[in-house]
């Protein structure tokens, strides 16, 4: 097990490692496991910089960490999209354990594209299923049904049936009830005939919290937003599940983002969940419409920031009858 020092992140003080050891935090392993509310409390620090330490411990330490919390002693290999450019800017596809944030404006087709995802990792991972929480009555069994039969044009009934099976939806309209399902995803011990998933999708988390706060509002609620990527982080590296999670952007307007230190992407939009969320997730996708192509459904995808992924790089895809290609 690797020790926690100064030489791990410029926040990991003299002092702050004295308040760790005084609770027999030493260790990388022991930092991620223990609840980020209760380290803030430890070390003396705000959460947000706890968060900051875990998601940089996590990315140096990928390898070592995935090993002691896998059900396998080895990685798993990316998880195809089966969309060929988005599989290229993804080196491979989603990968496991990893959290997902897809940013765009309304109408860019996000769920268009997590409609696409959940269709195709279902159709490929007959023996992992997907878990799709819908948080805006926006999932269609129908247009799932439309892509796998304009994609696959000989697909029998019972594998049709078997695939749109393999899709588990769970409509969730509350942010708490949201974060109790995916906490007791982690409690729950699974069963041999009880496969965790390869793929599970949350489409969207702004439309949950903006029942209580004004879109333009950065003030989250810190308290629901930390349970609720502890508990995916946890959930997706102990089972090697990939997390997508839909998120909007805002436009910069007047610097105001500027001036709360938001990180603004090239095209002026910043993430819409605050500045707690802008540190949380491990990669950062922003979809957009090509102006100029609209009419034949392009879109970009483009890398806004990650731990693996060149900052910036693109991808066009179109969405058409047989979802995004």
């Amino acid at each position: 097990a690797t020790t926690l020092s100064p030489d791990l992140h410029p926040l990991l003080t003299e002092y702050v490692l004295r308040l760790l050891n005084k609770k027999q935090v030493t260790t990388v392993n022991s930092f991620l496991n223990i609840e980020s509310c209760d380290l803030a409390k430890i070390a003396n620090l705000p959460p947000v910089a706890i968060t900051t330490i875990k998601n940089h411990l996590e990315q140096s330490f990928w390898d070592s960490i995935y090993k002691g919390v896998s059900s396998n002693s080895r990685r798993r290999p990316a998880i195809a999209t089966g969309i060929t450019a988005l599989d290229e800017l993804l080196r491979g596809g989603l990968r496991p354990g990893h959290i997902y944030d897809l940013c765009g404006e309304s109408c860019a087709g996000k769920t268009q594209l997590c409609l696409t995802l959940a269709a195709n990792v279902a159709f490929a991972h007959s023996n992992r299923p997907v878990y799709f929480f819908d948080t805006r009555s926006a999932f269609s069994a129908i247009r799932i049904q439309q892509i796998l039969e304009r994609k696959h044009k000989d697909l029998s009934e019972q594998r049709l049936a078997q695939t749109l099976d393999n899709i588990k939806v769970e409509h969730v309209f509350n942010p708490e009830l949201l974060v109790q399902a995916v906490e007791q995803l982690v409690k729950t011990k699974r069963a041999e005939d009880d496969p965790a998933p390869a793929l599970l999708i949350i489409d969207s988390l702004p439309s949950l919290w903006y029942l209580y706060h004004n879109a333009e509002s950065i003030g989250v609620p810190f308290g629901l937003l930390e349970k609720l990527i502890c508990a995916l982080r946890q959930f997706g590296m102990q089972h090697s599940v990939a997390v997508l999670l839909v998120n909007f952007t805002v436009q910069a307007r007047d610097g105001a983002a500027m001036q709360n230190e938001r990180r603004i992407n090239s095209y002026g939009r910043y993430s819409a969940m605050g500045h707690y969320w802008e540190s949380a997730t491990g990669t950062r996708l922003y979809l957009m419409a090509k102006e100029e192509a609209n009419d034949i459904g392009e879109r970009m995808v483009q890398v806004w920031k990650s731990s693996h992924l060149r900052t910036g790089a693109e991808a066009v895809i179109r969405i058409t009858d047989e979802g995004v290609v």
